[in-house]
Parts: structure tokens; C-alpha cells; sequence
């Protein structure tokens, strides 16, 4: 089960195992205690420690609104964007720089503040052998590009599984 914070730890970010459904969580000060429905129906728990502060769960990240998350990540009245997380400045050859100036929906903001934490929810297909036989040594070629694709895939999400939660002002 993957978790982290985003947005400096306004709001987290786990991914429930596969076939998971109704979450709920208890004791949401510190140590935390996720309980939810597995896919044989059974009632499952998982414990992990969240920062400190209390947290509320928004819910799902497809069932999130645009409204919740307005509420979660940052807006700048000037331009009347929200924030690019992670946006890189672009310099170019005549001098000028550039950079994505922000989102105009708050649940793009959100999204780009998971990239941020290098996180993703597109994955590369799995490497095959037979791609690697043009190669002098083939199967050190396809175990070298099948260990890159393991580390790549522990960062990959399932955007229907993640639950995000909300550090709550008190």
C-alpha cells in the first residue's frame, strides 16, 4: 500500500490494495488505522502513522470534486490560476525564460501536485526477452531493463484506488 503527503503535507495520499472498497479511519490523529473491504468481503485493517494533526478523508481521487479541491490545493488571484506543482523553468536560447503558468481547474492543480512527488499513473509495459536478443549479452540486457521497469512501477498509482485525505485546521 503506497502513502505519502503532498501540497507540504496538507494532504496524503494512499493507494488501497486491489478490489478494496469503503474505507474508513480511525484514531486519524497520528496513528492511523485504515479499515476497509477487501475484494472477498472481509473486513481488513492496516495501521501506518500519518504527520501530525488531525485528517479527514475527502475520498477517492475520481470522486473528489473540483469544489474539494479548490479547498486543498493553492490558488493565486493575481493571474487566476492554481499552482503548477513541480512546473521547471524553461530557459531558452534568446535569453527568455519560461514556465507553466498554473491550471485553471483545481483537480489538474491537485493531479500535478502528485507528479510532483514523482509519482505517476501511466505505466511502461513490462520489457520482453525477445526485444533484448539483438543485444551481445541478452539476458543481462533484459534483466537490466526489467529491474529499471520494477523501480519505475512502484511509483506508478491506480488513480481509481488512491484516497486522499485532508489535514484539517484546529
Amino acid at each position: 500500500m503506497k502513502r505519502f503527503p503532498i501540497l507540504q503535507v496538507r494532504a496524503y495520499v494512499v493507494e488501497l490494495p486491489e478490489g478494496a472498497h469503503s474505507p474508513l479511519i480511525e484514531g486519524i490523529n497520528v496513528l492511523c488505522d485504515l479499515t476497509y473491504i477487501d475484494e472477498w468481503g472481509y473486513d481488513y485493517c492496516s495501521s501506518f502513522r500519518l504527520p501530525p494533526g488531525p485528517w479527514q478523508i475527502v475520498g477517492l481521487l475520481p470522486e473528489v470534486t473540483e469544489e474539494q479541491a479548490a479547498g486543498i490545493v493553492d490558488y493565486n488571484s493575481d493571474v487566476g490560476y492554481y499552482e503548477s506543482y513541480g512546473a521547471k523553468t524553461v530557459h531558452h536560447k534568446n535569453g527568455i525564460y519560461s514556465q507553466h503558468a498554473g491550471f485553471l481547474d483545481a483537480l489538474e492543480s491537485l493531479e500535478s501536485a502528485i507528479l510532483a512527488e514523482g509519482y505517476g499513473f501511466h505505466s511502461e509495459p513490462e520489457p520482453s526477452y525477445s526485444d533484448c536478443e539483438q543485444y551481445e549479452n541478452p539476458m543481462r540486457t533484459y534483466e537490466g531493463r526489467l529491474r529499471e521497469w520494477n523501480s519505475k512501477q512502484s511509483r506508478v498509482l491506480s488513480r481509481e484506488r488512491c484516497l486522499l485525505l485532508m489535514k484539517v485546521d484546529g
